[in-house]
């Protein structure tokens, strides 16, 4: 695990470096001696601070990787058989692996369908899409989580290939998608009844294709975000932010292009900072924290400023982030679909096999510092040659994909999809050294994997989550093992997020009050002393 006393370096290996990285880096030496920098193309290019933290083309160079510690698990669970996060051949042969790997969860109830890489919920329903020509995207009823029930299909363009774009706005009562292979933009009012979705409109995007998406806190924007771009990055606009405050005739604000192609991302409470992630191979993959003041002030021609562009070392495909902070200090937890070195190419500079979360210092949110990472055991360099091309047939393996917070102020928990490792939970109390708390593996078969985002029904004890083979799946954790004794059970500020995933709360701060400043000045909440 990585601290602030143990930070990414780069260095020099002359008799060990590549051809290929000697000509990036004599093209680096180039650029400055010439004084000549990439320009960007775009409707409205991104403009760049003075400040911002640049991406460099520097190998970098890891010290010496430790797995994220485990809790003990209960008996009577299916740990593991081998290392953290692996399925080993051995139990793929036996039929150990069919039987699943718990522990300290366990599940309590289960609707089977196929699953892809997008799951929210609202209130009492859940929105699973399925498989690419499945048939779009299943509606359940999960009032009794021991008996999840369907009740409906969404077959509309964006709902048949949503990707990883599929997102509710609980202020609104709104769920939204945009169509990878079919350009448009579905939205839907759940408000009303969540278990019939009602479709406001299916509106076509162009130039913007969909594959990733996300809403702002107040649902009045919804950005669209691609990874499919044929002209070349820095040439193809690659992130939409969608006006949809009528939802019945969204239009497309802006498009934005940037040095790569575009993945997940998040915006503050009051809109004026998104952290959108930039997919590409090392070192060019990278998260950037952006001024979307522009686009909170619906601005003519709104253009987004790059304050930051934090290059993450060993990742590949940059999926995601979330701003959250504790007593008030603000973090960034960003997390990754795959890793640079799942060849082992980089084995010997320390790179992970596989793809995991970081936790971020944003209290300088030009210069976000590293404090943490988690790595499964299975991720560890030193293990490369026995696991790589293991996990889920995708190529992706042991990588996480998609992770959620319990809530995001004063955080406790991060749950995380990832693939072939299944559903993990995270302790992130102590943001600098975070712990394994439990994990889910559904009956596998080496095929797929756990893909979509997760979600954390705080106040219901629970996590849902959709396994591409197996489908939904509400879990419980065993024992008390959390909510954590001692934590408050509210979150210390307004939160949006924790009032979206638990409804009907009781707790003050479980509200869409929340601006998104960072929380100091706010009134804090602390739950009361008996």
């Amino acid at each position: 695990m990585l601290t602030s006393d143990s930070t990414p370096q780069s260095r020099t290996h002359r008799a060990t470096v590549p051809a290929s990285r000697w000509r990036r880096r004599l093209h680096l030496l180039l650029t400055v001696a010439l004084g000549v920098t990439p320009v960007a193309v775009a409707l409205c290019a991104p403009v760049m601070s003075d400040d911002t933290a640049l991406v460099t083309s520097q190998p970098t160079v890891f010290p010496e990787r430790t797995a994220v510690p485990q809790r003990p698990c209960q008996p009577g669970d299916r740990p593991e058989t081998g290392m953290q996060g692996r399925v080993p051949k051995e139990d793929l042969l036996s039929g150990r692996a069919a039987q699943g790997y718990t522990c300290n969860l366990r599940s309590v109830g289960r609707f089977p369908t196929t699953s892809a890489a997008s799951f929210d919920v609202y209130q009492d329903c859940a929105y699973v899409a399925r498989q690419l020509g499945a048939g779009g995207v299943q509606v359940l009823d999960v009032s009794d989580p021991a008996n999840p029930r369907p009740t409906d299909t969404l077959a509309t363009p964006a709902m048949l290939d949503p990707w990883e774009s599929l997102r509710v706005n609980a202020k609104r009562g709104l769920l939204a998608a945009a169509g990878e292979y079919k350009p448009y933009v579905d939205i839907y009012d759940i408000s009303g009844d969540c278990r019939r979705p009602r479709l406001l409109s299916t509106a076509p995007i162009l130039p913007g294709k969909g594959h990733e998406g996300w809403f702002s806190p107040d649902g009045n924007t919804y950005y669209v975000s691609t990874t499919r771009t044929h002209e070349g990055a820095g040439m193809t606009p690659t992130l939409f932010p969608v006006d949809v405050s009528d939802p019945a005739n969204p239009r497309t604000l802006s498009s934005w292009t940037f040095n790569t192609q575009t993945h997940g991302g998040a915006t503050t409470e009051d809109g004026t900072r998104s952290y959108a992630c930039q997919q590409d191979a090392p070192p060019k993959d990278a998260l950037t924290v952006l001024d979307t003041t522009a686009i909170a002030e619906r601005a003519s021609s709104p253009q987004p400023r790059v304050l930051a562009e934090v290059t993450l070392g060993d990742n590949q495909w940059c999926q995601g982030a979330y701003r959250v902070t504790y007593d008030g200090h603000p973090y960034l937890i960003q997390y990754g679909e795959r890793s640079g070195s799942a060849d082992c190419s980089r084995a010997g500079d320390n790179w992970a096999t596989f793809g995991y979360p970081r936790i971020f210092d944003l209290a300088d949110e030009s210069h976000p510092r590293l404090v943490s990472s988690a790595l499964l055991e299975s991720a560890l360099p030193q293990h490369c040659a026995e696991v790589t091309g293991e996990g889920a047939a995708n190529g992706l393996g042991y990588s996480v994909h998609h992770c959620a917070p319990d809530r995001l102020y004063d955080p406790t928990i991060l749950v995380c999809s990832w693939f072939g490792a299944g559903l993990r939970v995270l302790d992130i109390r102590d943001p600098k050294h975070p712990v394994e708390l439990a994990y889910f593996n559904p009956g596998v078969n080496g095929a797929l994997g756990t893909a979509a985002r997760p979600v954390v029904r705080a106040e219901r004890g629970e996590i849902w989550f959709a396994h591409d083979i197996s489908g939904f799946y509400a879990l419980r954790f065993e024992n008390d093992v959390w909510p954590f004794d001692g934590s408050d059970p509210c979150p210390e500020y307004d939160d949006y997020y924790f009032s979206h995933y638990n409804p009907m709360s009781s707790c003050p701060t479980a509200n869409f009050d929340g601006i998104g400043e960072p929380a100091p000045a706010a009134p804090r909440y602390r739950a009361p002393t008996s």
